[in-house]
């Protein structure tokens, strides 16, 4: 098997001293860190832009109109006897 090579991630001192702390406390390797940190970051990025696009929305009375139609319309499927997709 081949050796994967790793990337080279500059640090400045302050965010390597975090990194470092974060590793310690929680016993897990400064890769395992930054990987939780980049997806927890990305996630509300996700976010940031879902309630941004919903902000835009809203601004727009009849965008928001036939929004709140379409949520009705699909409140309505859950009795509609058919079970889940699971």
């Amino acid at each position: 098997m081949k050796d994967k090579k790793q990337p080279l991630v500059r640090l400045d001192a302050a965010d390597k001293a975090i990194l470092d702390s974060l590793s310690e406390q929680t016993g897990e390797s400064s890769p395992k860190v930054l990987h939780k940190a980049l997806s927890r970051y990305k996630k509300e990025m996700f976010f940031e832009r879902l309630n941004r696009g919903y902000s835009n929305l809203k601004e727009s009375p009849e965008n928001w109109a036939i929004e709140q139609a379409d949520r009705k319309l699909f409140e309505s499927s859950i009795g509609d006897g058919i079970d889940g997709l699971a």
